[in-house]
């Protein structure tokens, strides 16, 4: 792979709405791995949070149809028609793809500038595509790179010097719609990394009446006794939720957990859903019901907007650190290219020392041919990987002097 035929495709909340991001979360990512591998890619990863649906890797080569190829794969998977993903789908190649990734990475285009929940969520992405096998040098790469520009984004600027995170806004948002959440009963529905967040924003809020539900009980519970919260069973969530005032759900089910069917109808006091699932854990037909309002992940984003201008001064300065990290995957990207080269020459020289170390087998001969071997191949190493030279020269260059073997790859 090559930064050439790199490329990112994807669609995110800036332009697509939640209905389609949920069709899209519910596909397995394994079989869709699987598919781009044996179909169109030689490498792929895909990144799939609340707010993004992104797969990064590298095309076959000589293949203009990369882009048409995968939004097939993605629509046959979701049921969604290609020409409506082709509206929303943004593609992305070479240094555009590294810089897209970088500023991902860096939470620059989250839905809440600095939020800290994206680079837990590519670092699981990377480690899933390694596992699947589709992951190879230049991914590799690219992610590590990514993973550094976003820890530097968060330690050297102030993006992330007054956190906010979807759980916060959730309960923010919680508190400006009722008050004093202090004596309201609180429903969460998650013990996730979301759930355990938003658990610990309502303590920190004063919240008395909270209960924790979860598809594994005793997770719930861990979670419970460390903050005083109460459990109950998911099975019975209709008796869980009947009297409560806020419902916050965050949980991986492919389809809503809280249909109109459970809601408590005599009710007369509001209620009120948080949801922060893609797909979303509370059906919408919810928001028709009397007293009954539903927040949603993109509702939340559109009041996380207000407070997000002391952040935003700080992304001239994470521009910077990302250009920088660009350069250097470029300059990178450039010597691997004659990388061959570099094998070759150093091989064919090893075997010379090999050679020579037959008639003088002693520890001293074995360090002092090495340390004569580095220096020699230290210059013309640098020369070849710079990428200034014109690699059919190189190519000749070294076949003439050292009858190195190293033809220039196609």
């Amino acid at each position: 792979m090559t930064l050439k035929h790199s490329f990112v495709l994807g669609l995110d909340h800036h332009k697509t709405p939640v209905d389609i991001r949920e069709q899209l979360a519910r596909i397995n990512a394994s079989e869709l791995l699987n598919s781009l591998a044996t179909n169109t890619t030689n490498e792929s990863m895909l990144l799939s949070t609340c707010n993004r649906y992104e797969i990064y890797g590298s095309s076959k080569e000589h293949n203009p149809n990369t882009k048409n190829d995968i939004i097939s794969i993605i629509s046959d998977k979701s049921g969604i028609k290609n020409s409506k993903l082709d509206d929303l789908l943004y593609f992305k190649t070479g240094e555009n793809m590294l810089r897209h990734g970088f500023k991902v990475a860096s939470s620059l285009e989250s839905m809440v500038l600095g939020e800290p929940q994206i680079l837990g969520q590519m670092k699981q992405a990377y480690a899933n595509a390694k596992k699947q096998g589709t992951i190879s040098t230049t991914l590799n790469k690219f992610c590590s790179s990514a993973l550094h520009v976003g820890k530097q984004v968060r330690s050297t600027t102030s993006i992330a010097k007054h956190p906010v995170s979807v759980a916060s806004i959730a309960v923010k948002t919680a508190q400006n719609i009722i008050g004093d959440i202090k004596n309201s009963s609180v429903i969460l529905i998650g013990a996730g990394n979301m759930g355990i967040a938003c658990a610990k924003h309502l303590k920190t809020a004063g919240v008395k009446n909270l209960t924790i539900i979860n598809r594994n009980r005793l997770k719930a519970v861990d979670l419970a006794s460390s903050l005083g919260a109460k459990t109950h069973d998911l099975m019975d969530l209709k008796t869980a939720i009947k009297n409560a005032d806020i419902i916050i759900s965050s949980t991986a089910s492919k389809s809503p957990i809280i249909v109109p069917e459970l809601i408590n109808t005599n009710k007369q006091s509001p209620t009120f859903f948080i949801d922060l699932a893609i797909p979303r854990d509370i059906h919408p037909n919810i928001d028709k019901i009397k007293n009954c309002f539903i927040y949603d992940i993109d509702k939340l984003g559109e009041l996380a907007k207000n407070g997000e201008k002391c952040r935003k001064s700080q992304v001239e300065k994470a521009n910077l650190i990302i250009e920088h990290e660009v350069e250097n995957f470029i300059n990178w990207s450039e010597e691997q290219k004659n990388f061959h080269m570099v094998n070759m020459l150093r091989s064919n020289f090893e075997e010379i020392r090999a050679e020579v170390l037959t008639k003088y087998q002693t520890p001293e001969a074995e360090a002092a041919t090495r340390l004569l071997l580095n220096k020699i191949l230290h210059k013309p190493t640098c020369a070849i990987k710079s990428g200034t030279h014109n690699a059919d020269d190189l190519a000749k260059t070294l076949e003439t002097f050292f009858e190195s073997g190293c033809t220039r790859h196609k």
